[in-house]
């Protein structure tokens, strides 16, 4: 390395150093930029969620919603689609339940995985990757055709 190399070296290590300070070493306002301090129930919750392979899934709606099925939890990365197509089933028909009966109660919202299963053993587990990628944008385009809807009902009843 030259002498010139390592003085630009050098030069950019302090320039950034020092930029560093000035950047980062700015003390927050004490008070909030607004006049009016939010609820504390408008708070999110921004705790790190376990994510160890044995924590259990907690919800804050529905908490005691079905388990995923065994299969879905143990997909390789090769096969995750497989997985994303039957969770995308599940909440759309999920939401188009919730819309159609007008009822967010946790048997629609968080229902039983048994419906969605066998919609895609009968009709998608054969598909190749393409088409099973086809198919979860669909349910996709489906769910959020449906979101607004599902969540004024689920909202209106405490359960968004």
């Amino acid at each position: 390395m030259t002498t010139t190399t390592t003085r630009i070296g050098l030069a950019l290590a302090v320039a950034l150093a020092g930029f560093g300070e000035a950047g980062w070493a700015q003390e927050a306002p004490e008070e909030p930029a607004t006049s009016e301090a939010a609820e504390p129930s408008e708070v999110p919750d921004l705790t790190v969620p376990d994510l160890s392979a044995d924590a259990p899934r907690t919800y804050r709606t529905c908490p005691d919603r079905p388990p995923r099925p065994d299969w879905l939890e143990s997909l390789s990365v090769r096969d995750s689609y497989k997985g994303v197509l039957l969770m995308s089933i599940y909440e759309a028909r999920a939401y188009e339940s919730i819309v159609a009966s007008g009822d967010c109660s946790c048997s629609n919202k968080a229902p039983s995985w048994d419906a969605a299963m066998t919609e895609y053993q009968g009709d998608y587990a054969e598909l190749d990757y393409e088409a099973q990628s086809e198919a979860t944008s669909e349910f996709v385009d489906l769910k959020n055709s449906l979101r607004q809807q599902t969540r004024a009902i689920c909202q209106k009843q405490g359960n968004w």
